[in-house]
Order: structure tokens, then C-alpha cells, then sequence
């Protein structure tokens, strides 16, 4: 009996060193992206790469407006009165792996000013707009998944109804993420609304 008790030991041991982790897997100790943590990383990207820093006060705000459900994309508005700027950041956010195997969080940040927000959000409802029909006709095969797919400046876009929904996929800078369509929405209806 003793002799079990710790070979169930030594499996139970050996396989929580050895396993494999992601962040979706439920990992106890998985760090979850999420709106307060891409409010506070932004920060250092908005002051060092939008707003500029200097020795003069500047004041500015970033809003969350939503995060997709696969938290790989979190949506921002930003407003400077002191700097006259205004914006939309794209967060992103996924796993890595370096040349050893090592696994790591990144981030990144797109930034589109007031205007290049405005045309990239009305660039992708025209998209969605347009393709509806062909997107959501099953009568070919039903059990195809309907692509369109678009470059917008350095990102690639994947537009796909997969079992009934939309789901939005952003290639950029090695980030392969997905935008639901509801956090999509919201997305444009709150920024149109703040600014």
C-alpha cells in the first residue's frame, strides 16, 4: 500500500512539472489579460509613442471600450486636450514561445489617430455589410465556413461565421487574434459616442 501511495505521488508530481500550460487551459497561475491591465500597460506606450513626454504637465485619458472573449483584443480610447490628440488603440495580446521552448505573454499596441479609426471601424462594417449574404448562405454546403479576408495597412483580416457567428482574426506583428463580433460592436458604437 505504501509503495502506491507514492508511485501516486511521484505521477501526480511528475506530471504538474512536466506538463504542458496555456493560458486558456485553467492554470491556476496563468495570468488572465484583461481592460485594467491594458489600461495600465498603455500608459507607457501612450506618453513614449502617441503623446510624447516632456517637462510640461500633460493630462490625458484612456477609456477600455470592450475585450474580445478570447481576451486576445482589448479596445482604447485615448484623449489628450493638453497634446490635441485622440485615438483609438488596438491591445493585443497572446502566448510565445522563444527558440527554447520557453513560453511567454506578449503585447502589443496599434494605434489609428481620431480620423484613421474612424475610416479603419466604417472599412470593416463595409466589409461585414457587403459580404453578409455570401457569409451567411448555407446553401452551397452547410457545412462550410464562409472566409473573407482583407489586408487594412499592416494588418490581415479574417472575417468568418463559424457555426452562426462572426468572428473577427487580426494578423499583425505575429499576433493571431481574435475580435468577436459583439466586442467588435461595442467597440465602434462607444468610441463613435465618445468622440
Amino acid at each position: 500500500m505504501k509503495e502506491k501511495l507514492i508511485l501516486l505521488l511521484f505521477i501526480i508530481i511528475t506530471d504538474s512539472i512536466y506538463a504542458q500550460t496555456s493560458a486558456n487551459s485553467g492554470n491556476w497561475f496563468a495570468k488572465d489579460w484583461n481592460k485594467d491591465i491594458t489600461v495600465f500597460r498603455s500608459n507607457e506606450f501612450l506618453i513614449k509613442n502617441i503623446l510624447g513626454n516632456s517637462d510640461e504637465i500633460s493630462k490625458f485619458e484612456n477609456i477600455a471600450l470592450a475585450s474580445s472573449n478570447s481576451g486576445e483584443i482589448t479596445t482604447l480610447l485615448y484623449k489628450s486636450e493638453t497634446k490635441n490628440k485622440e485615438g483609438l488603440l488596438l491591445c493585443f495580446y497572446g502566448n510565445f514561445w522563444n527558440d527554447n521552448g520557453t513560453e511567454y505573454q506578449g503585447y502589443g499596441f496599434k494605434n489609428f489617430n481620431k480620423d484613421e479609426a474612424c475610416n479603419f471601424l466604417n472599412k470593416l462594417q463595409e466589409v461585414l455589410d457587403a459580404t453578409e449574404d455570401y457569409r451567411t448562405n448555407n446553401n452551397t454546403n452547410a457545412y462550410a465556413e464562409k472566409n473573407i479576408s482583407f489586408r487594412y495597412g499592416d494588418m490581415d483580416l479574417l472575417i468568418s461565421n463559424i457555426y452562426g457567428k462572426v468572428v473577427i482574426r487580426i494578423f499583425w506583428k505575429g499576433f493571431d487574434s481574435s475580435w468577436d463580433f459583439n466586442s467588435y460592436k461595442k467597440s465602434k458604437k462607444r468610441f463613435e459616442k465618445k468622440i
